[in-house]
């Protein structure tokens, strides 16, 4: 039976302030580069479906994800950045951690 009252967190929600918690401890990366990493790895580390993981079992999983990203965020409405995993699996992975951080209560 499922709970309809749990609903899945919505990155609309929590956007506005990760972007202010980036910006004030970031300055040599900015938001609107490195955004859609970021919620990339936010999506996967609030999905319970991957609570039981940790992010270096899913890295892999998410690198072979990573080119079609973007046909996920129907809302996506900033620019689309084609640069290689490797560029920003360090912002997925903050985003990973902020997820399991946010969500730790429901897990």
């Amino acid at each position: 039976m499922t709970d309809r009252s749990v609903q899945t967190p919505r990155w609309a929600d929590f956007s506005n302030r990760y972007r202010s918690d980036w910006e004030s401890r970031v300055k040599d990366r900015p938001w609107n580069e490195h955004e859609h990493a970021f919620r990339y790895g936010w999506e996967f580390g609030g999905n319970p479906q991957f609570k039981d993981r940790e992010f270096d079992v899913m890295s892999s999983d998410m690198e072979r994800g990573w080119g079609n990203r973007y046909n996920n965020w129907p809302d996506f409405t900033g620019d689309k950045i084609e640069r290689g995993w490797n560029d920003f699996k360090n912002t997925v992975r903050e985003g990973w951690d902020a997820a399991r951080r946010e969500f730790k209560t429901t897990f």
